[in-house]
């Protein structure tokens, strides 16, 4: 073998980047739904999980399309939390690191170290719009719902529609006569939400805001008067 031919393949990643995130969709099959996520089978499928890590560390993002990188970032938080949960075994996953998890903790992702709040926020939320919350789990039952499957750049803006419209099916606000109480993702990332410059939104506008969400992707709010937060529940999200 001449050494030119030698460099040429050693130059060349092993294996490209599997984009429909097969590993992670053979993980997920048949154990997430509105109800929850079945962690009693995912975690016999734990050994697939580790696989699609492995896959996630060594990617080569900076290749990818933005498509792609945020169909990447969203399945990698998603994948990161829910292996959290299988190995730690909390209740809540504020159990874990007194509750500073997303930020203490960092994991091979892309050929880089991050931790689960830089992907969300210094990866994700630049890439994406306020329809990216309503993909992105952090395992409790007050976050917005696990998608049943992973999310693809082929079919990102329908998923992400699709995303939305099950969250505010599931948990993105509910009725009390006429009090809505809608969640406080819609206050915590308002920046996604209002058309205001970042950190300017009055507590009016987030409600507001978040109401304007909920009647886009399919939330009846006829009859509400009044709008308030509603509490986070950050127990478990398990079926």
């Amino acid at each position: 073998m001449s050494m030119l031919l030698a460099v040429g393949i050693l130059s060349q990643p092993a294996l490209a980047f599997d984009q429909d995130h097969t590993n992670f969709a053979t993980f997920l099959d048949g154990a997430v739904s509105d109800a929850g996520v079945d962690y009693a089978t995912l975690k016999t499928r734990k050994a697939t999980l580790d696989t699609y890590l492995g896959e996630i560390a060594n990617a080569p993002v900076s290749s990818f399309s933005k498509e792609q990188q945020l169909a990447f970032y969203v399945n990698a938080y998603n994948a990161i939390t829910i292996n959290l949960i299988l190995t730690e075994n909390p209740k809540s996953i504020q159990d874990i690191d007194g509750g500073q998890v997303w930020k203490q903790r960092s994991w091979p992702v892309g050929r880089q170290k991050l931790s689960l709040d830089t992907i969300e926020n210094g990866k994700v939320r630049k890439l994406g719009d306020g329809r990216i919350h309503g993909v992105i789990n952090c395992a409790s039952k007050g976050c917005p719902p696990l998608p049943p499957k992973p999310v693809l750049a082929s079919s990102l803006d329908s998923q992400l529609n699709e995303g939305a419209r099950r969250w505010v099916r599931v948990n993105a606000f509910k009725l009390d006569g006429s009090i809505a109480q809608l969640s406080k993702v819609f206050s915590w990332y308002s920046d996604d939400f209002t058309d205001l410059p970042p950190g300017t939104a009055s507590d009016a506008d987030k409600l507001a805001a978040g109401a304007k969400f909920i009647t886009k992707y399919g939330g009846d709010l006829s009859a509400a008067k009044t709008y308030e937060w509603a509490d986070y529940d950050w127990n478990l999200n398990a079926q």
